[in-house]
């Protein structure tokens, strides 16, 4: 068993060692601490550079595309084995590229040319994409609505799936039940409104992929599909059943909300929308000096010069007897009952 002496002097050894080495050990607490200021200074220089980084990074939106996993050939099959999902910045994103909500529509199809690794899949890659499940594109929450369309709202059969479009509606408020009084206000001619923007075309007609261009068009069509919300579908059988759409085309890269103030064409020409309606004019005849027209009803007596006095008759604004209980003042004999002469 050890005594305190004993346990003192192995206590002692080491502090000994140091005192006699005095330089080695002055070293080595020097070594020790460069190495832990430089851990330190280290630590410090990184996480400065990594707040730096954050704070230059453009503050970019970016989206989910699905990407070829590895180069493919013409031929492979489209599946969760071949493709993978990659973020990048939306506005680098191709419109057309196929997202993870609609990839399930696509799986099992063949690719119809080669990819990279990394290469983003557009529908035109793939073979048969057209019969694929519409349904199975419609993102969840989000319904799809067709709309009939004319030569103009098809700017020209131009329109292909993956555009964007926005939608004007023009209407005329409903008239009044009652004729409008003489004097009273007109009523508001046509209105123009931006009704919705930026709706994503589905399909043109039957067609659910772009094909054609200028030189060679698409087969016409004279319906489009929309991806719409449940709130935007039902203004929109509203929007048909009381006025007419007009579609514009727009920049697929251009998402900016444009003015949706209601115009019309007072506005448009400037010339005041409250105009009094003229009232209803007295019929009023000019006829050679000494005749009469008489108006039916109780309606106004124009005369000659000899009808210049007021409660005159043939004066101006005087009434007059009903047409059946005038007697001609033409000068005259009344026809006898029988054509034959007494005689």
């Amino acid at each position: 068993m050890s005594t305190p002496s004993a346990v003192r002097l192995q206590l002692r050894r080491p502090i000994d060692w140091v005192l006699r080495h005095r330089i080695i050990s002055l070293g080595l607490l020097s070594l020790a601490m460069g190495v832990m200021a430089a851990w330190g200074v280290k630590s410090q220089v990184q996480d400065f550079l990594a707040a730096e980084r954050e704070r230059l990074r453009p503050q970019v939106k970016t989206v989910e595309i699905v990407v070829a996993k590895r180069n493919l050939r013409a031929g492979d099959a489209v599946s969760a084995d071949t493709m993978a999902l990659r973020q990048v910045p939306e506005a680098y994103a191709a419109s057309q590229a196929v997202r993870e909500e609609s990839f399930k529509g696509y799986q099992g199809l063949r690719l119809t040319q080669a990819l990279q690794a990394g290469e983003a899949l557009l529908p035109v890659m793939v073979a048969g994409a057209e019969v694929a499940s519409f349904s199975a594109r419609i993102k969840p929450g989000i319904r799809a609505m067709t709309l009939q369309v004319d030569e103009v709202n098809s700017v020209s059969g131009m329109l292909q799936p993956g555009d964007r479009i926005d939608l004007l509606m023009s209407a005329r408020l409903p008239a009044a039940s009652s004729a409008p009084a003489p004097g009273a206000p007109a009523m508001p001619a046509d209105r123009t409104v931006a009704l919705m923007q930026d709706l994503l075309i589905l399909a043109t007609g039957r067609s659910v992929r772009p094909g054609g261009s200028e030189e060679t068009p698409s087969r016409g069509f004279n319906a489009i599909t929309v991806e719409v919300s449940p709130e935007q579908a039902q203004r929109l059988v509203v929007a048909q059943r009381a006025g007419k759409l007009t579609a514009l085309l727009r920049n697929p890269g251009d998402r900016r909300e444009s003015s949706s103030r209601a115009l019309d064409v007072h506005e448009l020409l400037g010339v005041p929308r409250d105009l009094p309606r003229a009232p209803a004019a007295a019929i009023v005849a000019s006829t050679p000096e000494g005749t009469e027209i008489i108006v039916g009803g109780r309606g106004l007596l124009a005369g000659g010069a000899h009808a210049a006095a007021a409660g005159t008759p043939g004066a101006p604004g005087s009434p007059v007897t009903p047409a059946a209980s005038v007697v001609p003042s033409s000068p005259g004999r009344p026809l006898s009952p029988s054509s034959s002469d007494p005689r």
